[in-house]
């Protein structure tokens, strides 16, 4: 919450209480909200008529004006822009308002062109550049990456876009007023924080542009900035300013983004909310989208909060075929009620965060975005997830409570998996009686990939095929398990995987997120215990077990289960003692 209240009337006073509920309760979906024709969701809210604007004619126009008053008189001035910006959801929009509030500007333009160049891959043909002209290159653009083409004045905002030296206030968000356009460099004035007023320079530099639909990466030598007079919702969170206009001619499309914008001004006097519908008409009402069901677990409104969660599990993502460059490390945590989330640190960020986090230590966390859960591999059933930035901050929680839980999983059924098949929404994890232990082997394109099979049995006697890949491969072993004179059979959970078909049988097929545990202390696995003689397949037996892969260790008595089933699982989160 960023408003401002000092000194107020008693009647301000009101005012501001019923705004500061209203503002929580948009966060929190209370408001009142309906569906439109087609819609099976109530998201559409009606905002306050003393919030709104409501223009007959130039929408970009209108609320340039009300928040960019006076702007000839003050466009070189920190103290005016610093307050102030206009927030959309989209680039497109964004680049559009930019473009008007430019050309207003009573100041010599200059241009600046990026140099474009496809990064070649290693064996390319040496004409392979020429496929795609720089014409077209010229063209790509995307999140948080410089234009080909950037127009400035002197007295212009813009926006980092890298972190360019930190220790001099150089960092990805910080805002800056031009004060001087040259040749090779451009000088400009930080506008907020510890460094507010520094005189700095900025160079071009080189950035790279990956796109999952292009079949190059894209190397751009550009500065890194971009024009802030708008600035994109997302791109906004931090910000604190007085004056704020939400122009929303596409409505809001992800979780608790309305929020962002409205709660990043002062006050109510401050803000001004600009609506079109779909046929460009002023319109009262939009969209909220709001994920409620894990609300009271987080609290994605402000930076500030904190999260006690667990980490559960953690893997390294590498693209499909898991031998490319770290792309992410990937993160299991559940809070004390058994709800999980799945979190995400960048590669940029591997190094310096991955590190501070280990499986099974629970943690205080902070200064996390939340944001709308990935529609593809989902390892855990949840519309939100968390990513690490820069400034996140994980504290270990010495002697937790012995509430948290060991285990997350959605156990499908042999029965299930032919149906799962090329399903690719949900991760599958599955339970049952090791019977069979393959021999590795080479397979894949050129024979490049160590290959092992598993097979497991249910308590029906159904019989499941596991295909490991790679290092899960070659590291799977039952060292210390296995023993013919105990008569317990090996039960083994494997997490992560994707349901598989070949020559009309269906199995389960190990990804970067595959793991596994031996004999986990869960009611599931008490039933092979107590029912295995009555299999048929004569089962490998233990008399000792550990979890593989990389070393886990399995804490030993199981507690309390919290049941969360979903349609055609069961999930359980089970907690033991520490």
């Amino acid at each position: 919450m960023r408003l401002l209240g000092p000194t107020l009337t008693q009647e301000e006073q009101e005012n501001l209480s019923r705004f500061s509920k209203w503002m929580l309760d948009v966060g929190e979906g209370k408001i009142n909200a309906t569906s439109q024709a087609g819609e099976d969701e109530p998201t559409w809210i009606q905002i306050p008529d003393e919030l709104l604007l409501l223009p007959q004619g130039d929408k970009i126009a209108c609320i340039v004006d009300k928040i960019y008053d006076d702007l000839n008189k003050n466009y070189m001035q920190l103290e005016y822009l610093k307050d102030r910006a206009i927030l959309t959801p989209t680039n497109d929009i964004v680049d559009s308002i930019n473009e008007h509030i430019v050309s207003l500007i009573p100041e010599d333009t200059k241009e600046y062109l990026s140099c474009d160049k496809v990064i070649k891959a290693p064996n390319t043909h040496e004409s392979y550049d020429l496929l795609y002209p720089i014409e077209f290159l010229n063209t790509l653009n995307g999140n948080s990456f410089p234009q080909h083409r950037i127009v400035l004045k002197k007295g212009t905002p813009v926006m980092l876009l890298r972190n360019l030296n930190q220790s001099e206030g150089l960092c990805n968000g910080t805002r800056l007023i031009i004060t001087s356009l040259g040749d090779k460099v451009i000088e400009g004035q930080i506008m907020t924080g510890t460094h507010k007023s520094k005189i700095v320079l900025i160079p071009r530099i080189s950035l790279a542009l990956k796109n999952t639909k292009w079949p190059f990466v894209l190397q751009r030598r550009q500065y890194p900035i971009k024009v802030c007079y708008a600035m994109t919702i997302n791109k906004s969170q931090g910000q604190t300013l007085s004056k704020v206009g939400v122009y929303l001619k596409k409505p809001v499309f992800t979780h608790g983004q309305l929020y962002v914008a409205i709660s990043r001004v002062t006050s109510q006097n401050g803000l001004f909310i600009l609506i079109e519908d779909d046929s460009g008409n002023c319109s009262t009402k939009t969209r909220n989208i709001v994920y409620k069901e894990v609300f009271t677990q987080l609290d994605p409104r402000n930076i500030n909060v904190v999260i006690r969660v667990r980490v559960i599990r953690k893997w390294e993502f590498r693209g499909a075929t898991n031998d490319g460059p770290l792309r992410h490390i990937n993160l299991i945590l559940a809070d004390e009620q058994g709800t999980a989330i799945h979190a995400e640190i960048p590669a940029a960020l591997a190094t310096e965060k991955g590190s501070l986090i280990q499986i099974e230590k629970v943690y205080e966390i902070r200064r996390f975005r939340v944001v709308s859960s990935r529609s593809y591999f989902k390892p855990v059933q949840n519309n939100l997830m968390i990513q690490f930035t820069l400034y996140i901050q994980a504290k270990v929680v010495k002697d937790p409570p012995h509430i948290f839980p060991i285990y997350i999983y959605n156990l499908t059924s042999f029965e299930k998996i032919e149906e799962s098949v090329d399903n690719k929404n949900y991760l599958i994890d599955a339970i049952g009686m090791l019977t069979q232990i393959g021999a590795p082997h080479v397979a894949g394109y050129n024979n490049s990939s160590i290959v092992r099979d598993i097979f497991i049995k249910n308590i029906s006697d159904a019989s499941l095929k596991i295909t490991l890949w790679g290092d899960q491969a070659s590291g799977f072993s039952t060292d210390n398990v296995c023993n013919q004179g105990n008569n317990k059979p090996i039960v083994i959970m494997f997490f992560g995987c994707l349901a598989k078909q070949f020559k009309g049988q269906s199995y389960l097929s190990g990804t970067a997120a595959t793991t596994w545990y031996f004999n986990p202390d869960i009611p599931e696995a008490q039933e092979y215990y107590i029912n295995h003689r009555a299999l048929s397949a004569p089962p490998l037996y233990h008399d000792s077990y550990k979890i593989a892969n990389g070393g886990f260790h399995l804490a030993p008595n199981a507690k309390s289960l919290h049941l969360k089933p979903p349609l055609d699982t069961a999930v359980h989160h089970v907690a033991v003692q520490m």
